[in-house]
């Protein structure tokens, strides 16, 4: 599943890749922000990173105000209802 996701992404599927997207915790991105701006990011993430489940109605859908075009809201919303969303 997560190679079939990584393409149809269109990013790399090599295992070092998808082994990198498995731990986000790791990204550049993940730490303290510079002063004044230190908690710009997901501090419980930082302190603890470890995936979680994340909730969303029945139903749902995508706002209209997001405005991606009809062919990549279906692809989406059909993905999220595979992966359980």
């Amino acid at each position: 599943m997560r190679i079939r996701f990584a393409r149809w992404l269109a990013v790399s599927d090599e295992p070092q890749a998808v082994g990198q997207m498995l731990h986000p915790e790791r990204g550049v991105f993940t730490k303290q922000g510079p002063p004044g701006a230190r908690y710009g990011n997901d501090t419980k993430f930082i302190g603890q990173p470890v995936p979680h489940a994340v909730w969303c109605p029945p139903g749902h859908r995508l706002p209209a105000s997001i405005r991606l075009p009809s062919p990549l809201v279906i692809k989406v919303e059909r993905l999220a209802a595979e992966l359980g969303y």
